[in-house]
């Protein structure tokens, strides 16, 4: 039996050196490589941006009534309208695990301070979401114009 296996060890060794293996004995991995090692390779994102760009995000409305809501930090607070509404971007997760419920809003006159409230529809059951990042925007409406105040993140 022991030689049994053996023969048919050298026989898949032979047919395998055989099948990779040149004439003169040399093995052929089938890649060529004309760049440098030492050079960085990037790859186009997978969202259709170019290096450099902020990819586009998903504009959202909040949706009230969200269940294990919490405070969630954004990224970015950017005055549009004459500085009357705030552009607010974050990254979060995919509904029905990630949703938009609220948003809280305190001004003061030197600050404006954004609370993002985000839950989890109530009604989704025992699902499971996919583990990626998407990014969002939401808009604000301010009682004044933002002017010199700063931004202040809530959830931070």
């Amino acid at each position: 039996m022991r030689r049994i296996a053996t023969l048919l060890t050298v026989g898949v060794l032979a047919v395998t050196g055989t099948a990779c293996g040149d004439d003169d004995g040399s093995v052929d991995t089938g890649t060529t490589t004309s760049a440098d090692p030492d050079e960085s390779v990037e790859s186009p994102p997978l969202d259709g941006t170019l290096p450099g760009e902020e990819p586009g995000a998903e504009l959202v409305e909040p949706r009230a009534g969200m269940a294990g809501v919490t405070p969630h930090g954004f990224e970015s607070a950017d005055p549009v309208d004459d500085g009357r509404v705030l552009a607010v971007r974050y990254w979060s997760g995919v509904a029905p695990c990630s949703v938009l419920d609220s948003v809280e809003v305190d001004e003061s006159a030197t600050e404006v301070v954004v609370t993002l409230m985000v839950g989890h529809e109530p009604d989704a059951g025992d699902v499971a979401c996919i583990q990626i990042a998407q990014l969002y925007e939401t808009r604000v409406e301010l009682r004044a114009p933002l002017g010199e105040r700063e931004v202040v993140d809530g959830a931070r």
